[in-house]
């Protein structure tokens, strides 16, 4: 649905970011010293895992998008 959209619509990749949440379902947030271990009982129970980001000290805008929006 979102590739068709950004399609017909001709919608820019950063607006798709900015408008719609496109299919980032559930975001868990954890201390880097325990990603590893949240990590290993997540894939346990069967979830799908994508490391997204990392929060820390705003020196600028405060959300940046970096590599390729993959519909």
């Amino acid at each position: 649905v979102f590739q068709w959209l950004m399609q017909s619509g001709a919608i820019s990749a950063g607006e798709m970011l900015r408008t719609f949440n496109c299919g980032t379902g559930m975001v868990v947030v954890v201390a880097a010293d325990r990603v590893d271990a949240v990590e290993a009982v997540l894939l346990r129970e069967g979830e799908t895992v994508a490391r997204i980001g990392r929060l820390g000290k705003r020196n600028g805008e405060a959300v940046v998008y970096q590599g390729q929006l993959s519909l």
